[in-house]
Order: structure tokens, then C-alpha cells, then sequence
């Protein structure tokens, strides 16, 4: 994985000197340059993306991670926001995150269950959107050769895997995996208890889905408020940069772009991939390549803002651990005398 990591950066890497090369430095920099104070109502637009997304995974989580006050949860998000964005850790290592952090409020299988659903949400609303979006939008127009048979092909890849995921969790398929005895004895004491860990989380899978069958659905919606906010920062781009856009090609360009970041998801830090479909998706609505990679280098300007909070966040909750690091039966038991 590693060395996958490697070769996806360095690709990556490369094929954003390409564009900045084929494109022009100055035209871009003239790009930017256009946008001026329009960048504060993008990155105040992340946040608020940002915030629905938090409620999003909250309607995942168990009642007792749901009782932690918001302001927290929303300071975990920030975190595991950075770690995405800011390492290569092709955003797996948020999710790790988030989870690590959420655990210190409370249950760890809970805490992992209301990432892998959260996850799962964001992703389906995310399809869900991008493919009705770009059916409604690109519908008879000329776009790049094959592009349209990409989507198709790799967004039902996708979809598939969704629904076998959730079959998986409904029917507690990887819990009784992990009771097998046979398997216990074969992978020795360490596989045993990696098992047995899987199978609390698929536990507590399962126990969600009956004790709150429309969680998900409750996140999903969240979820689209939040991709409303990223298609509202496309219009205020184009507005701003190119002298003016509709709602309906703003849109476009967002499902475009969104269907890319669905398709480079293994890629560290979308390198590359962003850049070059942001020039595509802009192409492809009638606007000049070096307008989409400016709006690329907006984006990585919003992650790295968003991701220094983000980075802030981690440190001030390892500063805090009582309030954030610690279980609450271990704050008990440390109190003197409550024995």
C-alpha cells in the first residue's frame, strides 16, 4: 500500500507540472489573481459544508455519541478533515481518526460503526447526486469521447459494492465469520482478537440498522446540504473569475469534478486528479483550461485552510484529555475516594 501511495503521488505530481506546463503559469496566476476577496465566501462555504456533514455523521452514531455536545464532534470532524487532506493517506487515515477520537467519548465498536456508516452515507448520497445531476445536466451534449461510459461503468462498480457492503452488515455475515472456531485456531491469539473486535463492530452494525432504520437516510440529507454548499462555491467562482455562470453549469462542473474524486478516492491527496478534472469539467461547460486549474488551486487553498484548523483541532484535543481522550469510567475511577 505503501509503495502504491507512492507511485500515486508521483504520478500525480507529474501530471499537475504537465497541466500548469500545457496551460501556462501566467494564465493561471491571472486567473487567481481575478477572484480577489471572493475567496472568503468560498472558504466560509466549507465550513458550512463542514457542518452539515457533522450532523450527517452524527446520525450515524450511537445515542451516547450523539449526546457529545456538537462544538466537539464538529472539532473531531475538523481533525480527521486535516488528516485526509493534508497526509497521504488516501482518505483512510481521517476516518481512522475521527474513529480513534470518537472512541474517547465512549464505546470503540461504536464509535468505528458510526464511521463505516457515515462513510457509507456520504458516499451513496455523493453517487446518488452526482449520477442524477450529471443525467439531468450533460443529457445530449457533446462531451469528452468516453466519458460518459466512464461514469456509467465506474459509478455502477460503485453502487454495487455499496449495496454488497450494507447486505454484509444487515445479515451480520462478518461476525459469523469471526465465531468460526476454525479460524480462531488457525490465525493464532492476535487474528482471534482482531475477530473478535470485528464482530463487536458488526454487532453494533447490525443493532443500528433495527434500532434506527432511517439513520442513514437522515444522513444522506445532511450530506446533500453539504454538497449544495460546494455547488454554491462554484457559482460564486464563476461569478467572480469568469465574469459570470449559471446555477445549471455551476452545478455541472461540481458533479463533474465530484464523479472524479468518486473515481480517484485510492489517490493521496486527489494530486492530479483534482487538478485535471477541474480542467476537464470546465472545459467541457464551455470555459477556458486555465480557469479550471485555478479553481483546482482554490480548492487545495480551502484544504490547506480548513485542514490547519483541522490540524489545530488534533492538537487541542490531546491537550485536553479529560475532556476528550479519556473514557468516562476511567475520569470516575480517577477521582480519589470514588472507589
Amino acid at each position: 500500500m505503501k509503495r502504491f501511495h507512492r507511485i500515486s503521488i508521483t504520478l500525480g505530481a507529474v501530471l499537475l507540472v504537465v497541466l500548469i506546463w500545457r496551460i501556462g503559469p501566467s494564465a493561471v496566476w491571472k486567473e487567481l489573481c481575478g477572484f480577489g476577496w471572493g475567496l472568503v465566501p468560498v472558504l466560509a462555504l466549507e465550513g458550512v459544508a463542514e457542518v452539515f456533514h457533522t450532523l450527517g455523521w452524527r446520525s450515524c452514531m450511537s445515542a451516547r455519541h450523539r449526546s457529545v455536545p456538537f462544538r466537539k464532534l464538529f472539532a473531531v470532524k475538523l481533525a480527521g478533515y486535516a488528516v485526509n487532506n493534508l497526509t497521504p493517506t488516501a482518505n483512510v487515515g481521517g476516518e481512522v481518526t475521527k474513529g480513534a477520537l470518537l472512541a474517547g467519548f465512549g464505546d470503540a465498536p461504536q464509535a468505528a460503526c458510526g464511521v463505516i456508516l457515515s462513510k457509507v452515507s456520504f458516499v451513496a448520497a455523493q453517487l446518488g447526486l452526482t449520477a442524477v445531476g450529471s443525467i439531468l445536466v450533460f443529457h445530449g451534449e457533446n462531451t469528452v469521447p468516453g466519458l460518459g461510459e466512464g461514469m456509467l461503468l465506474g459509478g455502477g462498480l460503485l453502487a454495487l459494492g455499496l449495496a454488497a457492503f450494507l447486505i454484509l452488515q444487515r445479515k451480520g455475515l462478518l461476525g459469523t465469520l469471526a465465531r468460526r472456531p476454525a479460524l480462531k485456531k488457525l490465525g493464532g491469539k492476535r487474528f482471534s482478537d482482531l475477530m473478535a473486535g470485528v464482530a463487536s463492530v458488526d454487532r453494533e452494525l447490525a443493532a443500528f440498522h433495527k434500532e434506527r432504520p432511517w439513520g442513514m437516510v437522515r444522513a444522506m440529507l445532511w450530506y446533500l446540504g453539504g454538497f449544495a454548499c460546494y455547488i454554491c462555491q462554484v457559482k460564486i467562482f464563476l461569478d467572480l473569475a469568469a465574469g459570470g455562470g449559471d446555477w445549471i453549469a455551476a452545478a455541472g462542473i461540481w458533479f463533474l469534478g465530484s464523479w472524479f474524486d468518486l473515481a480517484g478516492f485510492a489517490v493521496p491527496l486527489r494530486l492530479g486528479v483534482q487538478e485535471g478534472s477541474r480542467v476537464i469539467a470546465l472545459v467541457v461547460l464551455g470555459y477556458p483550461a486555465a480557469l479550471g486549474l485555478a479553481f483546482s488551486m482554490v480548492l487545495r487553498l480551502i484544504d490547506f485552510f480548513w485542514g490547519g484548523l483541522g490540524l489545530a483541532c488534533y492538537a487541542a484535543i490531546h491537550r485536553m484529555d479529560e475532556g476528550y481522550g479519556r473514557h468516562p469510567k476511567e475520569e470516575k475511577e480517577s477521582v480519589p475516594g470514588s472507589g
